[in-house]
């Protein structure tokens, strides 16, 4: 039997056998619509609520300062949401225009991408009240301030670009702020 014959052969085997010719057929199974709860009477339902803790949760407070952890900043952290953000929105504009051929949108591109990464990794850095924080600002503002420049060159023909260049202004802000 040559090597051809045996793949032909198996293969028109295996296309005239398929589950449908050898399984029985699957019966249609009706999903089953859930009954709704009945409301729990006013005794019930105070039975079923959650008690006050009769000290404020074991002596730890609002855990701001729980184990030695710093409070986030909060107003830093929104920025660098919206950053992230609104530079996500740039970015995939600014593909969609390279994408058509629109060569004027390297420089933004490339400065978004290096926006969101340096940003990202600040955020991270903020929630977690790092030692390490400071320095990454720095490196933010660097990397923000570049961005902000690249897409203020687009900003009155791409709205995208206008408005990631209006966050960057705001976490530029956050971070001048934290550097002192």
């Amino acid at each position: 039997m040559r090597r051809r014959d045996f793949i032909v052969g198996n293969s028109a085997l295996l296309t005239a056998c398929t589950n449908d010719d050898i399984a029985a057929p699957r019966p249609v199974v009706k999903p089953v619509e859930p009954k709704p709860r009945p409301k729990p009477t006013p005794a019930e339902a105070e039975k079923k609520a959650p008690k006050p803790a009769k000290e404020d949760h074991a002596g730890h407070g609002d855990h701001t300062d729980h184990a030695g952890h710093v409070a986030a900043d909060a107003d830093l952290l929104a920025a660098t949401r919206i950053c992230v953000e609104k530079g996500q929105l740039c970015q995939a504009h600014c593909h969609v225009l390279l994408g058509q051929g629109d060569t004027s949108m390297i420089e933004c591109t490339k400065a978004v991408t290096d926006m969101i990464a340096v940003t990202q990794a600040l955020s991270a850095l903020a929630a977690a009240a790092s030692p390490s924080l400071r320095a990454q600002a720095g490196v933010a503002r660097e990397v923000c301030s570049r961005c902000q420049e690249a897409c203020e060159v687009h900003a009155a023909k791409h709205p995208t670009c206008r408005h990631c260049a209006a966050a960057c202004g705001d976490a530029l802000a956050s971070y001048t702020r934290l550097l002192g």
